[in-house]
């Protein structure tokens, strides 16, 4: 338009050639602008997204015509995302976006993103993978938590598996506390409470209790606002609601998380996750990580050396790089003592997860507890 625009300025009108350039364009966008349909319940919807550098894009469309669209800018720290991220960032948005057409039925998504172009193309799933995602689409689809990840869809259809959870754009809790810029200190205790509400509700708010099995900073998402989300559901137990304890099959977790229930050859219950749940809260108050720290060169288990540093009243070790906390050693030393009750060997004295949050949030007093057994899980 900007060719025409100048023509008009100077009172009379050339048809120049960057005018008749500008009229054709604007012919051709108002010609072939699509016009939206009505939506057919009746009829597959189609997803179809995709990214650029500045921003993500998709459209809603039944037999090939619009049945709506959306564009967004990405913000700068949206842009840095990787074209795999922005690909998956896309097609996030328009589920989001257009849930209402789309959860009461299937569609079909269309997307360049190569995580879907690689679950498509399996040939076969092993059958502890088929096994992991329907336990995690069971587990996810019984829960509604705001500190549980949101499952928006899932796809099980012949040899495809795929999972579309809710965006998480600050990564996991492992990313951030291991990496290079750390959350702080309140942020920080904000996540450590969040997660216990969440394993609460799994533990005791939810309709069937579920033994998450894996709880780890790996397994903690982030969203916007640093709000964690418990994820990864697929080595979950699920309980009915007559049972307390749940038959121990294979050892499920990680090296390092492991509680000495796992090791007893006996029935495993929801403590299982109290024992996880308190070596990632020494992780999350001394930004350590329990496996990195076990191949140090004192070759100790974190969960040692903080009993030590406890017992010793050097507790100013475990935050020696954070002044924030170093600040309020009073508040350094209840969640410690909180962790060392989540770490004894005796599952019988270990609290509830719902006693750890009322701990946490200053409700339940906290007990002087225990030294922990030797026995190291790493």
């Amino acid at each position: 338009m900007a060719p025409i625009t100048e023509c008009m300025k100077k009172g009379e009108f050339h048809w120049t050639r960057g005018a008749a350039k500008a009229f054709k364009l604007v012919k051709e966008r108002m010609t072939e602008a699509p016009v939206m349909r009505l939506p057919d319940f009746s009829k597959v919807f189609e997803v179809e997204c995709d990214a650029s550098g500045v921003g993500i894009g998709g459209v809603l469309s039944q037999d090939r015509h619009p049945v709506a669209y959306f564009s967004k800018k990405l913000n700068e720290a949206k842009r840095r995302y990787s074209t795999y991220n922005k690909e998956l960032y896309a097609v996030v948005q328009a589920l989001r976006y257009w849930r209402h057409y789309l959860l009461p039925q299937e569609f079909v998504l269309y997307s360049d993103h190569e995580a879907l172009r690689y679950l498509n193309s399996q040939k076969r799933l092993k059958p502890e993978g088929e096994k992991e995602f329907a336990t995690e689409v069971n587990a996810i689809g019984r829960t509604h938590h705001k500190n549980l990840v949101n499952l928006l869809g899932y796809c099980h259809e012949g040899e495809n598996r795929l999972l579309v959870y809710e965006c998480m754009s600050n990564g996991s809790l492992a990313s951030l506390l291991f990496g290079i810029s750390r959350p702080h200190r309140n942020q920080r205790v904000q996540i450590i409470c969040g997660i216990a509400r969440g394993l609460t509700y799994l533990h005791e708010e939810c309709s069937t209790q579920i033994i998450h099995c894996d709880v780890k900073p790996q397994n903690i998402l982030l969203d916007d606002f640093l709000t964690p989300k418990i994820s990864d559901f697929g080595l979950a137990k699920l309980l009915l609601a007559e049972q307390s304890q749940a038959a121990l099959t294979n050892i499920r977790g990680t090296v390092g998380y492991f509680a000495p229930e796992w090791f007893r050859k006996a029935s495993i219950t929801v403590k299982v996750d109290v024992y996880s749940f308190g070596v990632m809260l020494l992780e999350i108050i001394c930004c350590k990580s329990s496996v990195e720290f076990a191949m140090g060169e004192e070759e100790e288990a974190l969960i040692d050396w903080a009993y030590d540093c406890y017992s010793k009243k050097k507790l100013n070790k475990m935050v020696e790089n954070d002044e924030e906390a170093r600040n309020d050693m009073k508040n350094v030393e209840r969640l410690v003592m909180v962790a060392i009750w989540c770490i004894q060997e005796d599952p019988s004295i270990w609290p509830s997860m719902k006693r750890i949050t009322q701990m946490l949030e200053g409700v339940a007093e906290i007990p002087v507890p225990p030294r922990p057994s030797v026995f190291s899980s790493s």
